[in-house]
């Protein structure tokens, strides 16, 4: 909300957007792929706005994308890097991310790679929390790191409802990775931490 708000400001202060000043109509949609399709929904048949901005996450992107695409209505898309979002030929559909979710780590990835050899980690452990976005970011990473040597000495996804991180850090632990990739939103990176 407030990084849209933001953009409203600095556009309106340089004149709007199409000689338009820009007003915000914003819905919770409390991280919920139903209540995020009903918003979208009527964000276009009763609010009648003119563009769609993207919410939070692959996992609602995906079906908000899609009620902007069936409506032909111009969908900004912020953060939700999942592959799959873009594999789907949509005409709509703006990404507004530095990179998809399998680039996110490429970064990352180039700084560990770029380390002197003997600095460089020769194992990794990567648990991911099983999500369109995470997930993706870390097999990105672990694949660049594979094809450079690096051994993985432990791997393993989890569903989103896990709230005991403790068997995952304690096989983590056990496995005495010289670099952990953890996939993870909030409360699960939180939890593992």
């Amino acid at each position: 909300r407030q990084g849209y708000q933001v953009w409203q400001k600095i556009t309106n202060d340089k004149g709007g957007l199409l000689d338009r000043k820009v007003e915000l109509t914003i819905r919770d949609d409390a991280s919920d792929q139903n209540t995020v399709v009903a918003d979208y929904n009527a964000l276009i048949s009763r609010s009648k706005v003119d563009l769609l901005l993207g919410t939070f996450s692959s996992l609602l992107n995906i079906p908000a994308s899609t009620v902007a695409e069936r409506n032909r209505m111009v969908y900004v898309e912020p953060a939700g890097g999942a592959p799959e979002i873009f594999d789907r030929g949509y005409k709509y559909l703006f990404f507004a991310q530095q990179a998809t979710a399998d680039k996110q780590g490429d970064l990352f990835a180039q700084y560990i790679l770029d380390l002197p050899a003997a600095e460089r980690p020769k194992t990794a452990a990567y648990p991911s929390l099983d999500d369109p976005f995470a997930l993706p970011v870390v097999n990105g990473i672990r694949e660049k790191f594979e094809a450079a040597g690096i051994r993985t000495v432990y791997k393993t996804t989890y569903a989103s409802e896990n709230a005991n991180f403790d068997p995952i850090a304690s096989r983590v632990k056990s496995a005495n990775p010289d670099v952990l990739v953890h996939g993870a939103q909030f409360a699960d990176g939180v939890g593992f931490a």
